[in-house]
């Protein structure tokens, strides 16, 4: 027996260095406990056998191995070794793609160290069942499993693996779309993973917020942080973090309108993942493949590669796995409710009581809604009020439109309009989020305004950004660890002078476009936002614009072009609303806001908006 557990701690502890080594002290180990007929001897070979197999991918072979296993500690009543099986069973279905075995491993190995109290290998699980929903698209069930994770990692002060949390939170909302907890995640993830020397995890989070500066096109940042993850994946020899990152970055160089660079980084993304059996990565390879090939006009291998993108996305995605995967867990909750004996508790509740309290309660949270909705529509009139008068605006400008169309009751997105001598100062702001949280920005940035512009009578858009990004820290200076406050802002600002015909302008994140005799120019903005997490002095710049007469000029916040719809369901794009504006521009400004709202409710169809809708255009 000395010389079995001998063989097994050297096979243990080469495995991650040399693990043709280890499974040599494997196969001893084995081979000597089952002459010594020593059934532990004979399961504990076979695990660090399903270990081996996993490193080179043999995830059939894993699996096979920890199934002898598992039969073996069943029979010795060893559970804690069991639910180490159950779990490594859960790892190799997740690898081999079926979601709905892993999911069923796992919520295995999660029941028996809940009840041993095994907070370390708990959150262990949740994380693994985090990954498994997100692989499955249930990108909900995903986050609620993760934040378990993260909880109990918080409790056991384990900053490496609590950094880890944060990066598989942020990820699966750049998973979802969800542009601005991904970025809030990701953060603090890359800061987390700094602070605990961890690069395994640096390089995962800078390869997420190269995804995500691609979706918010910020192309520049999207490709440093490509490079910093590639330094780090070759650094650790990490060939699936490789293989993801230059997937996407083949995508960005699609975007740019670089194929045969997308072509290079896509197939040695594809060869990598096909080695690493990455199903989601060779699935996207596919996909992107497609849309090189489609912009290349080869259109033999853009079928070639979309039939095989389509074949795969019916594999591995089918409706059908989603449905299977939420019943096992709907299962495992009320094997956990017959445990605490919650089905007999509930099966034997008095119904008369039980339909008073349903009533209770309705009535208590229909009074709570309608005191919401009042507060709500109270900030809404608020918030109109602030904005400038139509009426006041005209008095100055012929001929205007402004298109605002918030996405909740109140908005994060406002204008703001004043005259300062002879110059009409305009401005359009992006606040952080909608809804109620954009809201509140919003009158904190008009008050802010105000008392640059019309107190103090600042009017250099550069000094105005510089000004507004100092001042709107101050009333978030409440930090303390566990909360960080990012809240910022986008702007255009724009000081119109008629009498000299000479327009000034500076931006942070929002352009500024002129069409003139029928041709665009843009003037693109900083690329950093008022306010948010980044302090010091930025560099804004006021560039002076010579106008003349018929000139049509345009300034706008996100949302229009972000806006998901058409056949597609696909984003709007910044290039299809500059085709649409030179198509219109020689019209009255009050019929391009006709043609603009068609437009995007034609685009948008039944889906839901997704951002407020402001855009201002003037005709000089």
């Amino acid at each position: 027996i000395d010389k079995i557990e001998s063989l097994l701690q050297s096979g243990r502890a080469l495995l991650s260095e040399n693990a043709s080594d280890a499974g040599t002290f494997a196969d001893e180990a084995l081979a000597l406990s089952y002459e010594t007929q020593y059934r532990k001897g004979i399961a504990d070979s076979l695990i660090l056998k399903s270990d081996i197999y996993f490193s080179y991918n043999y995830y059939e072979q894993s699996a096979a191995a920890a199934f002898q296993s598992l039969d073996i500690y069943l029979k010795l009543e060893d559970l804690e070794n069991a639910a180490i099986c159950y779990q490594k069973l859960g790892d190799a279905y997740h690898k081999i793609g079926d979601e709905n075995s892993s999911l069923q491993y796992y919520l295995e190995a999660l029941k028996h160290y809940k009840k041993t109290d095994n907070d370390l290998r708990t959150a262990f699980i949740y994380s693994r069942i985090g990954y498994v929903y997100q692989s499955a698209r249930d990108y909900s069930s995903a986050i609620e499993s993760l934040q378990h994770a993260l909880k109990i990692y918080g409790k056991l002060a384990d900053a490496k693996n609590h950094a880890d949390m944060l990066y598989a939170i942020g990820n699966v909302y750049n998973w979802s779309d969800d542009i601005l907890n991904a970025a809030l995640y990701l953060r603090k993830s890359k800061d987390a993973a700094r602070k605990c020397a961890s690069e395994t995890i640096l390089m995962k989070a800078y390869s997420s917020l190269a995804i995500l500066y691609t979706k918010t096109e910020d192309y520049g940042l999207s490709l440093e942080y490509f490079q910093k993850t590639h330094e780090l994946a070759d650094k650790l020899k990490d060939k699936g973090i490789k293989s993801s990152s230059l997937k996407s970055l083949g995508n960005l160089y699609n975007i740019l309108g670089q194929y045969n660079d997308a072509l290079k980084v896509l197939k040695e993304a594809l060869a990598i993942a096909t080695e690493q059996k990455m199903k989601t990565t060779v699935l996207l390879c596919h996909q992107f493949f497609t849309d090189t090939y489609e912009h290349k006009s080869d259109f033999k291998s853009a079928l070639k590669h979309h039939k095989i993108y389509m074949e795969l996305e019916r594999k591995f995605f089918g409706e059908e796995l989603k449905i299977k995967t939420k019943g096992l867990q709907v299962k495992f909750d009320l094997e956990e409710a017959k445990n605490e004996n919650e089905i007999y508790r509930l099966k034997n509740i008095d119904l008369v009581e039980a339909n008073e309290e349903i009533n209770r309660q309705k009535t208590e949270i229909q009074t709570i809604n309608k005191e919401l909705t009042d507060s709500i529509t109270y900030a809404q009139r608020i918030q109109h009020a602030i904005l400038p008068n139509e009426n006041h605006i005209s008095h100055y400008l012929n001929d205007y439109f402004i298109l605002y169309k918030p996405k909740a009751v109140v908005s994060g997105d406002f204008y703001w309009f004043s005259v300062v001598d002879h110059r009409i100062v305009f401005a359009v702001i992006d606040c952080t989020g909608h809804g109620v949280p954009g809201a509140f920005m919003s009158m904190i940035a008009n008050d802010l305004l105000n008392q640059i512009v019309n107190e103090k009578k600042t009017i250099d858009p550069a000094a105005v950004l510089q000004a507004l990004d100092e001042k709107i820290h101050t009333p978030f200076t409440q930090e303390s660890a566990d909360l960080e406050i990012q809240d910022g802002m986008d702007i255009a600002f724009c000081v119109l002078d008629l009498k000299n015909n000479f327009l000034e302008y500076a931006g942070a994140n929002c352009p500024l476009w002129i069409i003139n005799d029928g041709k665009m120019t843009k003037h693109e903005p900083h690329r950093c936002s008022i306010g948010g997490d980044a302090r010091g002095k930025k560099n804004f710049q006021t560039k002076k614009i010579k106008i003349k007469k018929e000139d049509a000029i345009y300034f706008f916040t996100d949302g229009y072009t972000d806006q998901f719809g058409g056949k597609k369901g696909k984003k709007f794009s910044s290039k299809q609303l500059e085709q649409l504006l030179i198509a219109s521009y020689n019209e009255p400004m009050n019929k391009q806001k006709e043609t603009l709202t068609q437009t995007i409710e034609s685009w948008k169809g039944n889906l839901e908006q997704v951002d407020d809708i402001l855009l201002i255009g003037i005709k000089v």
